[in-house]
């Protein structure tokens, strides 16, 4: 049997990581496990904010429609964990 793969939140991608961090100060603030995961893409490192641990596509969507009522934040997206 093939290993399910997890969902996350997406919360925002940044150049910057201090953006990235103050984001990820409000989430834990408001009681997310949020984390910062940092890649190269062209050369360039990207900091994206995330909410992992979602078993499903379904339960992610749930909680980030929640997120979107509770705070400034939109235009969150979910995805399966690479």
């Amino acid at each position: 049997a093939e290993l399910q793969k997890g969902w996350h939140i997406n919360l925002g991608t940044f150049p910057n990581k201090d953006a990235a961090r103050k984001l990820l100060a409000q989430l834990q603030a408001l009681g997310h496990r949020a984390q910062i995961e940092s890649n190269n893409v062209n050369k360039a490192a990207i900091h994206s904010v995330t909410v992992p641990g979602f078993q499903n596509q379904e339960a992610a969507e749930v909680a980030a429609k929640q997120l979107m009522e509770k705070t400034s934040l939109n235009g969150l997206w979910v995805g399966q964990d690479a």
